[in-house]
């Protein structure tokens, strides 16, 4: 099979796994759009403009803000060179609001995407704006503000497009590297798009399985809040039609309610047939492990990983007694792993999806292949590598 690029991926099999399948990295902003540009100013708020450029330049000859390692210090810097070292986000009466307010409002909603708010300086930056807004700010006082504004954009993109975790700190077995000229030049097309916050949102995984979990992540949120989920009693494994604890029995079916899957009668039978019997003894606290129940087993053994057999086992049994902040944090680290893959993978590509045993093929974004492959196990250093790059032959 002749290729282009090959993607090995490792996705924790909680929900919604799949490839990611865009095509342009980044922010994709049009022409059109390309058109904001920092103001030229004489004085703002009336600070002249002398005393502000030089406030700016000995602010970026300083340490990082708080919060901003030295990576995404060097991207703030090179963003302000970009544009001559001038503010990018002040206007003669102060701060530019709209734009102020469409960074702070988006940092603020970084969380449905399963980011850490506490990796964004948002109190040290409602003080540095705070202080932009009194009656006679200071040029030190502007530059802070502006530099702060700008570092948070910087942090909160960089975090978009490669994710808040770097991926070998936690797994040796990933050989994805973040390319630093993409973090670039992706900063730059959203910062020039006057509509910045569709800019920023843009930043993020464009994926429709990354919007599925976050999606997923906001049901899980509720659910957690809601007290999660009770667990299922321990208890003999059970095939359709087997009988079992009625207490049992009930607390499966409100266990898979709580996440979705629901067991009760899908349809109503005749009153005098051997079905309709069953059913109504079910509704009632049946003692019957019944089709239906099996069917959301089944469901619920499909979506997380399980061999599907309709069959209240040992595996799925501990599956399901696994806490509902379990499943939250399983789907903020997919989220997270999104954002550390490649965005682009070019029109012809094969992705395997390892937990899920899964390999595909797209060409012309089609899928032409998919099939089942053997992957190594997690321990006795036989785990598959992961890792993106180009491929003629296989």
């Amino acid at each position: 099979m002749r290729g282009k690029q090959l993607l090995v991926m490792v996705i924790v099999s909680a929900a919604l796994t799949a490839g990611c399948k865009g095509d342009s990295p980044g922010a994709s902003v049009s022409k059109s759009d390309e058109a904001w540009a920092p103001a030229r100013l004489t004085s703002v708020a009336g600070v002249p403009e002398a005393q502000i450029e030089t406030a700016l330049r000995a602010r970026l000859a300083g340490a990082p803000p708080a919060r901003s390692d030295v990576h995404k210090w060097a991207h703030v810097k090179r963003l302000y060179k970009m544009y001559g070292d001038n503010p990018l986000w002040l206007a003669e009466d102060g701060l530019h609001t709209a734009r102020a307010f469409a960074l702070t409002n988006a940092l603020l909603n970084t969380e449905n995407d399963g980011m850490r708010m506490d990796a964004y300086p948002i109190g040290e930056l409602a003080t540095a704006i705070a202080a932009v807004k009194g009656q006679k700010p200071t040029a030190q006082q502007l530059v802070d503000a502006d530099v702060m504004l700008t570092s948070a954009f910087v942090a909160m993109g960089v975090d978009y497009l490669t994710g808040q975790v770097k991926p070998k700190s936690v797994s040796q077995n990933w050989h994805i590297d973040a390319h630093d000229e993409n973090e670039d030049s992706a900063l730059v097309r959203s910062i020039r798009n006057p509509a910045l916050d569709k800019a920023l949102a843009t930043m993020r995984p464009a994926d429709d399985d990354y919007l599925s979990l976050m999606k997923e992540l906001s049901r899980f949120r509720a659910i957690v809040a809601k007290g999660g989920w009770p667990s299922v009693p321990a208890g003999r494994a059970l095939k359709p039609g087997d009988s079992d604890n009625p207490t049992r029995l009930a607390a499966l079916r409100t266990r898979l309610a709580a996440e979705g899957f629901s067991g009760a009668p899908a349809a109503p039978s005749p009153p005098n047939s051997a079905a309709g019997a069953t059913r109504r003894t079910a509704a009632t606290g049946s003692g019957i492990y019944d089709r239906s129940l099996a069917a959301a087993v089944a469901t619920f053994q499909a979506r997380h990983g399980i061999v599907v057999d309709s069959a209240l086992g040992e595996e799925t049994v501990k599956s399901l007694n696994l806490r509902a902040t379990y499943r939250l944090q399983q789907i903020a680290a997919n989220l997270e792993r999104y954002r550390w893959l490649p965005r682009a993978f070019g029109s012809r590509y094969v992705a395997v999806n390892v937990p899920a045993f899964r390999l595909e093929a797209f060409d012309g974004g089609q899928k032409t292949l998919e099939m089942k492959v053997i992957v190594g196990q997690d321990y006795e250093d036989k785990a598959t590598p992961v890792f993106a790059d180009s491929m003629e032959f296989v």
